[in-house]
């Protein structure tokens, strides 16, 4: 789990995530990551980034489930990440 609350001059950011692995069988397993996110942008650091001001929120989920086979290997990767989602300073442990 992940936990991230930050506020100054009007900027407020929240980050929060979990994450699971379940070893199906020796040569299964399945990752999921869940994760959301508010921010609260004041017009001066809105405007310098080129967005407008105001709170955004956003979701994402990351379904993973890798398998071993004698002669090959495969995954499936499922990914959403919502318009909203932020993770400021690249705290994700996916690609955001």
């Amino acid at each position: 789990m992940f936990a991230s609350d930050r506020s100054g001059s009007g900027y407020d950011s929240g980050l929060y995530s979990a994450d699971g692995q379940w070893q199906v069988d020796p040569s299964d397993v399945v990752t999921a990551v869940l994760g959301s996110s508010t921010a609260t942008y004041p017009f001066v650091v809105a405007n310098a980034f080129g967005f407008f001001p105001g709170t955004v929120k956003g979701s994402l989920w990351n379904l993973v489930y890798a398998g071993t086979r004698r002669r090959y290997n495969f995954a499936v990767d499922l990914l959403h990440v919502d318009p909203g989602f932020r993770a400021d300073r690249g705290i994700c442990r996916i690609s955001c």
